[in-house]
């Protein structure tokens, strides 16, 4: 997790005057869900910056193939004139220095489409490793439904065992 999370609801709030307000107190059950609710509105935050930063490199990276095609394009028709003498020593300067451009424009492209391979990654481990929100409304149904906090401790049903059978002694 990128962040840490607070212990109880109460840490994460700051303190208020309670003058005349009663707190309700939360069972952990909802203290738990409630962290697991702010945990996927933070993952839905990062998950939509990761978007933005792939739509930023895909749309880099096409300017920069759009720019390549250009300066092809300009290094054909140099090429072309450098039959003759006169256009052929101009053109030659001109042409190093588009190869040039075209050598730092093509390491740019690499490094962009690196990045955008990389972002792609990091987004597939997020959605193999974190639970959508359909997963933990499921899981809130479930617990919900079940409601664990209602079920007797083995210890609980002894001690319960124990007490009707000194009752039932005793009569």
């Amino acid at each position: 997790m990128p962040h840490q999370r607070p212990q109880s609801r109460t840490q994460a709030q700051p303190s208020a005057p309670q003058a005349h307000v009663q707190a309700r107190p939360e069972s952990p059950q909802q203290v738990f869900l409630a962290d697991v609710a702010r945990d996927v509105k933070a993952l839905n935050s990062a998950v939509l910056v990761l978007g933005q930063k792939m739509q930023f490199l895909v749309r880099n990276e096409k300017i920069l193939g759009r720019n390549l095609l250009v300066l092809n394009k300009k290094i054909e028709d140099f090429q072309k004139v450098k039959g003759s003498d006169e256009a052929g020593s101009l053109g030659s300067k001109e042409l190093e220095g588009l190869r040039q451009d075209f050598e730092e424009n093509s390491a740019e492209l690499g490094r962009l489409s690196r990045s955008v391979s990389e972002l792609r990654d990091a987004l597939e481990q997020v959605k193999i490793n974190y639970a959508k929100s359909e997963d933990l409304k499921e899981v809130k149904y479930v617990i919900d439904a079940i409601n664990p906090l209602e079920f007797v401790s083995v210890k609980q049903l002894d001690s319960l065992l124990e007490k009707r059978l000194k009752d039932s002694k005793k009569k």
